[in-house]
């Protein structure tokens, strides 16, 4: 995380309803594509029997083997890690459930150590990278969103 998640629910919605721009702006996002790491996951999911989104920032090691047994499409989001811990850094200051980063300095040493919220960067996309002859798993890359 931050690797351009948002943005990719927001354009899977889009394909999701043919276009159609009224779930986006009326649905929040975490309705349209929950959070499978969040408490309300199963509730949501209950809801509705059309759910088809669902995101998650879980490590390959976590989520991989259960995905394997399942007819599941995953796409995986990166991002060049440098523009990561940026964002990410700007994000533990803006969100209140997260630890104040203290200074970037002091965030970036914990960031290239790995322990920083869902840990290391580099072993979460080596994980998942690990897992494209597994998994039907499409890598896109956050500057390739750009592009």
């Amino acid at each position: 995380p931050p690797p351009g998640t948002t943005w990719m629910q927001e354009i899977l919605t889009l394909l999701y309803s043919n276009g159609d721009v009224l779930p986006a702006k009326t649905i929040p996002n975490w309705v349209r594509a929950p959070w499978l790491e969040q408490t309300y996951f199963r509730d949501t999911l209950q809801d509705t029997a059309d759910h088809r989104l669902i995101t998650t920032h879980l490590p390959a090691r976590v989520l991989a083997p259960a995905l394997q047994r399942s007819k599941a499409k995953v796409i995986y989001v990166a991002r060049n890690p440098k523009d990561v811990a940026v964002s990410f850094y700007h994000f533990h200051r803006l969100a209140k459930f997260l630890p104040d980063p203290g200074s970037f300095d002091a965030f970036l040493a914990r960031f290239l150590e790995g322990t920083v919220q869902y840990g290391s960067w580099f072993e979460h996309v080596k994980g998942w990278l690990g897992q494209r002859q597994a998994l039907d798993i499409l890598y896109v890359t956050y500057e390739e969103l750009h592009q």
